[in-house]
């Protein structure tokens, strides 16, 4: 255990813990079963030696954990667990989990998980018993983990000390998983199977993994429970979808049932939760119906504990979060009863919501002897929100052909409005990064030919497929990331009708989703894909309103200089002129253009357009004297000025963070120094071409040499 500082003190602890002994001694008199489950419990952790006997202890040193327990009547094994308070705060109100280190996390995403768990043709999972109990903590840091307890309330309380990493202590997870690491590291040259499913295919104290034959299995299977005995593990639960790999396992360590993936909580409750059935080797969702009344505080609660980590049910659950933002914008207390509409949507939705007992999706992902693999992604926006999907197109030698769901999210549109194109943005980014995460996930695993990206929104891939330095910050932003995240997809149009995304930004009723084929198949043309497909033909859109309207106007910044009177040398602070010293020394405009020097004069009648200064008389002045004298040759080059409001110092932003850049490093080149001209400009012009670099480098991606 890694405290924040040295020899922590928790005044008050004990009193804390013998408070909160009585309290679970007061419920449990009232169930006695209940209470013989509880007692079972703590003497098996005493019977194990995972808590030891205090006959001395000292209640001024150390920490005191309070405890309860949590009933998980789901469980195949224990029914009851303790479960150890360590965020229970002392008397000064610090708690043990406040003063200890949590480490980073260590565990590996579900999703990941999951989605390599669907590419083995064969395939098992184990649960490591009671994995944090098997963990012992260094002798002196087990006093801030005692406890107090008693088999009767006739019996004096006595104190305990836990030898091992226990439950409800922030840093547990990290030394759990640590723990595994370390074993991993340690004989992997012994077990260089199992030492690679311990890194990457252990969620929690659950190994999920699969091997490419039947053969590679049983020795897996081997190598696994070897390790793991080297450090005192023993693995249970064992389940597989080929009855083979379960022969040298007793049958009390054998799984009957489906396989449950939970959340991170060992004691999260499902309502919705995620089954694998190893007997037809399909992943399916277990039902709790609703029975709590509709009002603010159980719909969120209820609609919270839907699990769908694949995204599965993604248009069930967008579903559910309108329903959520739409709850929360009426402003409602957590008791009151919603409108009608509501109850009637969520009445509907409790009743359908069973009919999903009887969905059955395939684990596996991947025809058997594949030849090829292609990515398809699709995106969709509404006024609701916006989604996207991912899915694998897999084909045989025999030319067999299957798609799968690999992958799915949606997201609610924020209560300001934005524009559907936008939406329709925001979604391909959300796509691309779906994309960015699948291919990472199956690198190595699977070999995937080609990147297709869909969408029905011909601006947002007229966006996607042009610069990103045309367009406003908005559509700037996300474009660049678009192009970085799936920088090897094509980009391709799709009509409303086939684009099974289009569901997920809208929603839909259990009973819909069921009798949906285009959301667990995708097109029906999908199957029938050419990999041979030409680029998209995107419609002309330059004149465009919506385009026009995010076109970035480059604006050219206007500063003045100071020149000092006598020396004829210039200040190193080189801000703007104000209007009083306007009067007292000769100004000169500087116009400073971003953009490459040696650019195409067709590029820069393209971009010198605005100009946009505050409104200093010198500004004022200036621009009064071009309009008396250079009109016409304004207007023939497309020029135009703005100023911006008076006494508005938040407007320009973003060209007041380049001349921040500049003077920042004005600042520490030249502090109080006073430079001759040749001096100052040949500073300013070092500092122009490092900016230009910086900048250049950002952009690098996505500007090609033959713009500049």
């Amino acid at each position: 255990m890694l405290f924040k500082e040295d020899d922590p003190m928790f005044p008050g602890s004990f009193a804390n813990a013998f408070r909160r002994l009585q309290s679970i001694e007061r419920r449990l008199i009232k169930n006695p079963l209940l209470y013989e489950d509880y007692k079972a419990f703590m003497n098996e952790y005493l019977d194990l030696g995972h808590m030891q006997l205090l006959t001395n202890g000292n209640s001024s040193d150390g920490y005191y954990i309070p405890h309860h327990c949590v009933i998980k009547a789901d469980s195949p094994s224990t029914k009851l667990r303790v479960v150890f308070d360590a965020s229970c705060p002392s008397s000064e109100g610090k708690s043990l989990n406040d003063s200890l280190f949590v480490g980073p996390k260590l565990q590996k995403d579900i999703l990941t998980i999951l989605s390599r768990f669907r590419v083995h043709p064969i395939v098992f999972t184990a649960d490591i018993r009671q994995m944090y109990r098997q963990i012992l903590i260094l002798p002196e840091h087990r006093k801030f983990q005692k406890i107090l307890w008693r088999n009767s309330p006739q019996e004096p309380v006595q104190e305990y000390q836990l030898n091992t990493v226990t439950y409800g202590v922030s840093s547990s997870p990290f030394l759990a998983i640590r723990t595994l690491g370390e074993l991993a590291s340690l004989e992997k040259t012994r077990f260089p199977l199992a030492s690679e499913v311990l890194v990457n295919d252990v969620y929690i104290d659950d190994i999920i993994t699969g091997c490419s034959s039947i053969a590679e299995a049983h020795n897996l299977r081997d190598e696994l429970i070897d390790l793991l005995s080297t450090a005192g593990f023993e693995l249970r639960k064992w389940s597989s979808n080929d009855p083979s790999i379960l022969n040298k396992i007793p049958l009390s360590h054998q799984l009957d049932q489906a396989l449950a993936f939970n959340s991170e909580s060992e004691f999260f409750v499902k309502v919705l939760g995620l089954q694998w059935n190893p007997r037809n080797d399909s992943f399916s969702y277990s039902i709790q119906p609703f029975n709590r009344p509709c009002v603010k505080r159980s719909l969120l609660s209820e609609l919270a504990r839907i699990f769908d980590p694949i995204g599965f049910l993604a248009p069930l659950t967008f579903y559910a979060k309108r329903l959520i933002q739409y709850l929360w914008t009426l402003k409602l207390s957590w008791d009151d009863s919603p409108p009608d509409d509501i109850i009637s949507s969520w009445t509907q939705f409790c009743w359908e919501l069973p009919q999903l007992a009887t969905l059955q999706i395939p684990r596996k992902i991947i025809v058997e002897k594949v030849r090829l693999c292609t990515l398809h992604g699709f995106c969709d926006a509404s006024e609701s929100g916006y989604a996207a999907v991912v899915y694998l197109r897999s084909v045989s030698v025999t030319h067999a052909i299957e798609i799968r769901l690999i992958c799915a999210k949606s997201k609610v549109a924020p209560l300001k409005k934005i524009s559907i194109p936008r939406l329709e943005l925001c979604a391909a980014v959300l796509l691309a990064k779906l994309i960015d995460y699948t291919l990472t996930t199956f690198k190595g695993v699977i070999e995937i030919e080609q990147v297709y990206a869909w969408s029905d929104s011909t601006i947002a891939l007229s966006w996607i497929q042009s610069s990103p330095h045309l367009w406003k910050v908005f559509v700037s932003n996300r474009v660049a990331l678009i192009q970085s995240l799936a920088p090897t997809a094509t980009w391709h149009h799709v009509s409303s009708d086939d684009n099974p995304a289009d569901c997920a930004s809208r929603g839909l009723n259990p009973m819909h989703l069921l009798q949906y084929p285009l959301w667990w198949a995708g097109p029906t043309w999908l199957r029938n894909f050419d990999l041979v497909v030409g680029k998209s033909e995107i419609p002309d859109l330059k004149n465009d309103s919506i385009m026009v309207e995010e076109q970035r106007k480059v604006v050219l910044i206007l500063q003045t200089v100071m020149k000092h009177p006598d020396s004829g040398r210039f200040y190193g602070d080189v801000g703007v002129m104000r209007s009083s010293q306007f009067h007292h020394h000769r100004r000169s405009v500087c116009l400073h253009r971003v953009a490459n020097k040696r650019a195409k004069p067709s590029v820069l009648q393209q971009l010198l357009t605005v100009h946009q200064t505050d409104c200093g008389t010198n500004f004022v002045g200036g621009y009064r004297e071009l309009n008396r004298h250079m009109k016409s040759a304004a207007e023939r080059e497309r020029l135009r000025w703005h100023f911006n409001p008076p006494s508005a110092p938040h407007f320009g932003g973003i060209w007041e963070a380049g001349i921040k850049s500049v003077k920042t490093h004005l600042h520490r080149l030249i502090g109080e120094q006073i430079l001759t001209f040749e001096e100052l400009y040949t500073v300013l012009t070092q500092i122009e071409q490092y900016l230009i670099r910086v900048l250049f480098a950002r952009l690098a991606p996505i500007l090609t040499t033959s713009q500049f």
